[in-house]
């Protein structure tokens, strides 16, 4: 039985998986933090891995992409869409439950759970002024002109994920990790890179 709202929070994945931003604005990923538990020295051995989102699609897509990179690492992970269903609403004793069960049933030592902190929004005004403009010629960039641009808006989204590694025996957390995405292009693009952020951090802190 995993504790806490942590777990169990209703909000899920979902928030983040429909996200696109206009094209002009550049992505990128980062890790904000991470914390782990200095006294927990187990490695990973079996391991369930639940997407909170109640996309049935989306969360296959997370939960298979990340299993498979574990896999690669010699982990042997589970993914959580085959065992715990997560309906329109996300009902806590029945997910309770049915994590409760799992665990039971197939004997695994940890919990791995990703879900959506938020999802900010900003427009910044860019004034107007003078800008270079440059040309390329072979491997020289030579300015040619100043172009005059009006004011403009750009708009930005920064998703913000966390996720928790549990112990199933004592029932704590025993890692944790929070990323930010900056104007993720689509679901699979966050997707992509939050599986090899977790399974990276997971590596350096000598989980596998």
């Amino acid at each position: 039985m995993i504790k806490g709202k942590r777990l169990l929070a209703a909000r899920g994945l979902a928030g983040i998986l429909g996200v696109l931003v206009l094209a002009s604005c550049a992505s990128s990923n980062t890790v904000i933090g991470t914390w782990r538990d200095k006294d927990y020295h187990k490695q990973l051995s079996k391991v369930l891995v639940i997407g909170l989102t109640k996309k049935r699609g989306l969360r296959r897509s997370f939960e298979d992409t990340l299993v498979r990179k574990l896999r690669e690492k010699g982990v042997n992970a589970t993914p959580s869409i085959g065992i715990i269903h997560l309906g329109k609403t996300l009902d806590r004793e029945t997910v309770k439950a049915d994590i409760t069960a799992a665990i039971k049933k197939e004997q695994f030592n940890n919990v791995l759970v990703t879900r959506l902190i938020k999802v900010d929004q900003h427009t910044t005004y860019i004034p107007p002024g003078d800008h270079p403009k440059y040309s390329f010629y072979g491997t020289i960039m030579t300015a040619y002109s100043s172009v005059y641009t009006p004011g403009y808006l750009v708009n930005s989204t920064v998703v913000s994920l966390e996720t928790d590694l549990y112990d199933t025996v004592s029932e704590k957390m025993v890692w944790s990790m929070t990323s930010q995405s900056f104007n993720p292009k689509t679901a699979q693009d966050i997707i992509d890179t939050l599986s090899d952020y977790i399974v990276k951090d997971l590596a350096h802190n000598h989980f596998m």
